[in-house]
């Protein structure tokens, strides 16, 4: 791919592995824009000038476009304005003046490499989903204010409803009045644009001029709905915002979970944990297809959230002979790097590198010295229970003939407050120990009780 070579300094500059990003962008040929090796070089020039480049905006490009009087330009930033998020995100942006004006006095939208890596999953199941083929799941785990909402909901929902604005979809999250500030932050604030609208017309309420409101009164037809929970299209698609208990009911051509654990104390409990699980199976998962785009985006509390529990069962799909058919992608990028890790999407070449310095060295800075245990699961994308639970699954091992003789046997107490449905369970172990320290539970009890047991209850202990 020779017009990469263009690229070689500007790698070297940032310090990021150039030969590595090479061999990414052979493997995903749609992060170069409509297999760019079929444009001329003037093309090719004007692609990695608006995408590398700090200085120039899409908006500027355009300009320059108009300026060299090439129509094929011109149709190529169409399609790149129209079908790759990045491309969509910044020309939308770009075209509010409230926007323009900051936009040379911060660094807050100078989009870095990692969000191409980002984008560019999201144009792949994009990709696919128009050509028919089963939607992808992509999971997304980044740092905090690194625009994983915008690229879900800011991104990819309003690309798929600006081209084929039919579509129903469904925007979840902890609790109804987040979910719906998702929908209006995200999601509404690209579909209201000047851009979009001069991209894909006039489909939601939001832009909507008063002339195309008399003609559909004219037509004794109402106007799209428009509520906090819910958007509707001119031709009849929409998108429904809500908690994962409440979106039973309402199909999903695409499906947008984030954040669906709203701290560390609900990640903290396993019976919440269990809880949200339960209704992402019972509500969520119920309401995919097999073209449905499904978009998680979390901080990785614990293994048990809903990336680990959609990775688990995925694995135990597998592993009972069931087919799978869908490609999953999962993107876990940590604040700094860890040379221990081997993430195909990271291409940072050395430690405490920042994964966005321009927006958030001093909130990495102050995390660190803050309680190690968020901090490794807001920045570092590592689940807590990693750190905390000192007993490896891996270390347990089933006997079907345990000793008979121990050198000694100890009783180990965990308790709980009450025995209420919402609280957490009671454990109980009687441990039989060896004289070479090797430790064997005997028996166990693990139930919600309080601090007194009922005499005719069987607790199965």
């Amino acid at each position: 791919m020779k017009y990469l070579d263009t690229l070689r300094d500007k790698f070297e500059e940032l310090e990021l592995d150039y030969y590595k990003a090479m061999d990414w962008f052979d493997d995903h040929p749609f992060a170069i824009d409509v297999k760019l090796a079929e444009y001329d070089e003037s093309v090719a020039v004007l692609w990695y000038t608006k995408v590398f480049s700090e200085d120039i905006s899409c908006t500027q490009m355009k300009i320059n476009a108009k300026k060299l009087g090439n129509k094929d330009i011109l149709e190529v930033l169409s399609h790149y304005f129209r079908r790759t998020c990045i491309g969509m995100l910044r020309y939308c942006i770009e075209s509010q003046d409230t926007w323009m004006d900051t936009v040379h006095k911060d660094n807050v939208w100078r989009i870095t490499w990692f969000h191409h890596v980002i984008a560019n999953e999201i144009d792949g199941a994009f990709e696919e989903w128009i050509n028919g083929d089963s939607g992808r799941f992509i999971l997304l785990s980044i740092p905090p204010q690194h625009l994983k909402s915008t690229f879900f909901s800011g991104g990819l929902v309003p690309m798929i409803m600006g081209n084929y604005s039919h579509i129903r979809g469904i925007i979840t999250s902890y609790n109804d009045d987040y979910a719906e500030t998702i929908l209006s932050k995200d999601a509404m604030s690209i579909i209201g644009t000047k851009g979009y609208t001069e991209l894909f017309g006039r489909r939601f309420n939001k832009n909507l001029s008063k002339e195309d409101k008399i003609k559909l009164k004219e037509l004794h037809k109402s106007p799209p709905k428009d509520s906090s929970d819910r958007k509707d299209t001119t031709e009849n698609g929409s998108i429904y915002a809500a908690s994962l208990g409440k979106i039973t009911g309402n199909p999903a051509e695409f499906l947008v979970v984030d954040d669906p654990i709203k701290n560390a104390e609900q990640a903290a409990s396993p019976t919440v944990l269990q809880k949200i699980c339960d209704e992402y199976d019972a509500s969520a998962l119920s309401r995919v297809r097999d073209r449905t785009i499904v978009c998680i985006a979390q901080t990785r509390w614990s293994n048990n959230d809903i990336i680990g529990y959609t990775l688990k069962k995925m694995e135990e799909v597998k592993k009972s002979g069931g087919k799978f058919g869908r490609e999953v992608v999962n993107i876990c990028l940590r604040a700094f790097y860890d040379s221990t890790d081997d993430f195909a999407y990271d291409f940072r070449t050395y430690d405490e590198q920042p994964l966005w310095p321009q927006i958030s060295s001093d909130a990495y800075a102050l995390a660190k010295v803050g309680s190690s245990l968020k901090y490794n699961a807001v920045y570092q994308q590592r689940p807590i229970d990693n750190l905390t639970n000192y007993v490896k699954e891996e270390w347990l091992v089933r006997f079907d003939n345990p000793p008979e003789n121990f050198k000694s046997i100890f009783i180990s107490v965990d308790t709980s407050n009450n025995d209420k449905v919402t609280s957490d369970k009671a454990g109980i172990g009687v441990w039989g120990v060896t004289a070479h320290q090797h430790y064997y539970l005997i028996d166990l009890f693990f139930d919600r009780c309080g601090f007194t047991l009922e005499r005719d209850k069987d607790y199965g202990c």
